[in-house]
């Protein structure tokens, strides 16, 4: 008997083996379905630019550019008495949190 044979020990054809069986495809999750979202969809940001009023009073003061920046995007929720008052207090050298809380305090929205 010759010491190596061509019956070597094959896998049936047809997926019976151990690691192709039905069940175990089943039980797998499929990729594509996706899981249902706990959040819930949020609005996106309003890109309108502040009233023309807000804007000329940002862009003729004298503070730096992303100060400038900032209240751009803060007129859409504030008055311009507000904006005034922040913007007084920022070129008298307050960053833009402590002139928001005491435009807050003093002047309300």
């Amino acid at each position: 008997m010759p010491y190596h044979t061509n019956e070597m020990k094959k896998p049936p054809a047809g997926g019976n083996s151990e690691k192709n069986t039905p069940l175990r495809q089943q039980s797998r999750p499929k990729e594509n379905m996706k899981k249902p979202s706990k959040r819930k969809p949020t609005k996106k940001k309003a890109n309108n630019p502040p009233s023309k009023m807000k804007q000329n009073i940002i862009s003729k003061s004298t503070i730096h550019h992303t100060q400038k920046r900032r209240l751009m995007e803060h007129a859409l929720h504030h008055t311009k008495r507000h904006l005034d008052f922040m913007i007084g207090k920022m070129e008298r050298g307050a960053s833009f949190n402590q002139s928001h809380m005491e435009a807050m305090n003093k002047i309300g929205k």
